[in-house]
């Protein structure tokens, strides 16, 4: 993780585990810093707390029910950029928008090997001794909206004896506390921990993420389109992708070969139409309205960025959706990509990145940094419609790696080099890389590879990741604009 992380300790009680924790960190055996104590009253854990030098806060709790309480909480988490929260004696059950708010970012040490016993310390131990097991101890878990029954990270056994007392149980069991705790803070903090449903993965924290080859797929797609067509084929009829290029942008003129190149090895016809940088919005949209009507047109595309003086959005509404191969009318937003519209090549090639990981989509956070509408809200929406919790960090997002530390799915899209590290990143996340930039004569992403690639599960590189994608999932699209066509009974 790039920089310390910022632990927040919930605590009610006496706060033994805390004190470990404190002289964990004094001696340097912590990779953390205990940043806040929070208590729900005045409580020797907030004095010990305050004695160490660490900001000791107490946040009332009568009178409040469970949810305006812990909103009260998360509030001053968030203002201290509290990355883990350590539950130690919380005396208090925690609502469920705070769980799923936290999801796996909070932890607590269980007096005993769950899942049997839950509960609290003497009364567990009792249930113990009462039952004849000859073996307990501790379990490190997450916390989930039940009791006691998040995924396990770490357990620490001790033998019974046959006289054992409940507080000479709990006596033995303390210590191993304390190291479970060390243990599983020092690996969420070196991004070893992975969780994957109800299971936690702890990993080798040099483990690189599984690389998304997005040239391989690409290929892989290109082929798949090449065989749907020849499948198709009306020779009298053949697809054509008229592609508009205004001005002299380096990189758009290398992008528009590459896809006149994709094209025409599926075995579409492109034309690339370069006009001059002071062409006006008039004449273009012209262009663009002589081939909506041209009934040899398959699909049309505007390269972007245009000129400053060309309003772009009013050019785009221009396209007809049934060739708005590039899916960027607005009105093809609006409509949510349903037919005739087309979904955005980016976007598009987002998700089939995302869905070659295999991962199941339903029910996981996502979070998409950057809200344009090439990119941010389409890719948005088409998480919402996979059934992910979504949210969207932009500039003026508080705290974003609140966001983006809980994100099973994080994808990036924000234009600035290298700003996404480790430190935003949640341990075996799926990470994609929408951005392309210049730095030192290098392309570079908006992610910092080498730092993030040693924490995410699946991440993809610049260039080769989104990008050849995008071409092969322009191409997907003419091939079904094509197919449409010939399925209405117009000539493409």
């Amino acid at each position: 993780m790039n920089g310390v992380l910022k632990i927040g300790v919930l605590a009610s009680t006496n706060g033994t585990d805390l004190a470990s924790l404190i002289k964990f960190e004094k001696e340097g055996k912590l990779d953390a810093r205990i940043a806040l104590v929070l208590c729900n009253k005045e409580c020797p854990a907030a004095d010990k707390g305050r004695k160490a030098g660490i900001e000791a806060l107490v946040v009332e709790s009568k009178g409040k029910t469970r949810e305006e309480f812990d909103e009260l909480v998360a509030k001053e988490l968030e203002k201290r950029g509290i990355e883990l929260i350590v539950l130690i004696g919380y005396m208090r059950l925690l609502s469920t928008p705070f769980v799923r708010k936290y999801a796996n970012k909070i932890i607590n040490i269980h007096p005993s090997l769950l899942p049997d016993f839950p509960g609290m310390d003497l009364d567990v131990h009792s249930a113990v001794i009462k039952n004849g097991r000859k073996t307990s101890g501790c379990t490190l878990h997450f916390v989930d909206e039940g009791t006691d029954t998040g995924p396990i990270i770490i357990q620490k056994t001790v033998e019974v004896a046959n006289d054992e007392t409940p507080e000479s149980l709990k006596k033995k069991i303390q210590p191993l506390e304390a190291i479970a705790l060390l243990e599983g803070i020092n690996a969420f903090s070196q991004g070893k921990i992975r969780v994957e449903g109800r299971k936690v993965l702890l990993s080798d924290a040099n483990t690189s993420a599984v690389l998304l080859d997005g040239r391989k797929l690409s290929e892989k797609c290109l082929e798949e389109s090449r065989k749907k067509l020849e499948k198709i084929l009306v020779k009298e009829k053949p697809p054509v992708l008229q592609v508009i290029l205004v001005g002299d942008d380096a990189a758009s003129k290398v992008y528009v070969k590459m896809k006149k190149k994709a094209c025409e090895k599926t075995g579409i016809a492109a034309n690339i139409h370069h006009l001059g940088g002071n062409t006006s919005e008039k004449e273009l949209i012209e262009l663009v309205e002589e081939f909506n009507s041209d009934e040899k047109t398959t699909g049309l595309m505007i390269q972007l960025p245009l000129p400053k003086h060309i309003d772009t959005r009013r050019v785009l509404e221009k396209i007809r959706l049934e060739k708005d191969v590039d899916g960027l009318n607005p009105a093809n937003l609006a409509k949510k990509f349903e037919k005739p519209g087309f979904v955005p090549a980016t976007a598009k090639a987002v998700m089939r990145l995302i869905e070659e990981t295999g991962v199941v989509l339903e029910g996981k956070n996502a979070a998409v940094m950057g809200r344009s509408v090439e990119v941010g809200v389409p890719v948005r929406e088409l998480l919402v419609k996979k059934k992910c919790v979504v949210t969207t960090v932009h500039s003026k997002t508080e705290n974003p790696k609140l966001a983006t530390g809980s994100a099973d799915i994080l994808v990036v899209a924000i234009g600035r080099p290298n700003l996404v590290d480790a430190s935003f990143v949640k341990s075996g996340a799926v990470v994609i890389d929408v951005g392309i930039n210049k730095l030192d004569g290098k392309l570079v992403g908006d992610v910092d590879f080498n730092s993030v690639e040693k924490k995410a599960g699946f991440i993809t590189p610049v260039p080769g990741g989104v990008g050849p994608m995008t071409i092969s999932m322009l191409v997907e699209n003419v091939v079904e604009a094509y197919e449409n066509s010939l399925q209405n009974g117009l000539k493409a």
